[in-house]
């Protein structure tokens, strides 16, 4: 049996994974993480952008994470074996260095390098159309 999907509008909280699931997977849109928002908007400083195909794992009582976008999350079933383990904190490994990466090119550069950089961490073209973040929150970032 498949497990069901969760579907965020833009501002909204990523909810607790549903037992027996460890997290979630983002099948589209954009995940804000960083320290407890006082409202809908991303407030600095924000220490990770989940793009589709990135791990969503719960974070502690003062980190929120929150939809950028509208956004479909997959529930991610807990590892079986010790080598489906590694294999998740290798991809957690490399998603944790892209996101850096990712926030390193959003914050520098021209605003108009940052904007395209924003752009292009979207699905590619051949997905469905997909509505962008505000501007209030393309700016906080």
């Amino acid at each position: 049996m498949k497990a069901a999907a969760s579907y965020l509008e833009a501002g909204q909280p990523v909810p607790a994974p549903i037992a027996p699931n460890l997290g979630w997977r983002l099948a589209s849109g954009l995940i804000c993480h960083g320290p407890a928002f006082a409202g809908a908007e991303p407030a600095p400083p924000v220490h990770a952008l989940a793009r589709p195909g990135d791990l969503i794992l719960p974070a502690g009582p003062d980190e929120s994470a929150r939809a950028l976008m509208p956004c479909e999350l997959m529930p991610l079933a807990e590892p079986r074996s010790r080598g489906d383990w590694h294999s998740l904190l290798v991809r957690t490994n490399s998603q944790q260095r892209r996101q850096a990466a990712d926030l390193t090119a959003l914050r520098t550069g021209a605003a108009a390098d940052r904007v395209r950089h924003l752009v292009l961490m979207l699905p590619a073209p051949d997905a469905p159309p997909q509505m962008l973040p505000s501007l209030r929150a393309m700016s906080a970032l």
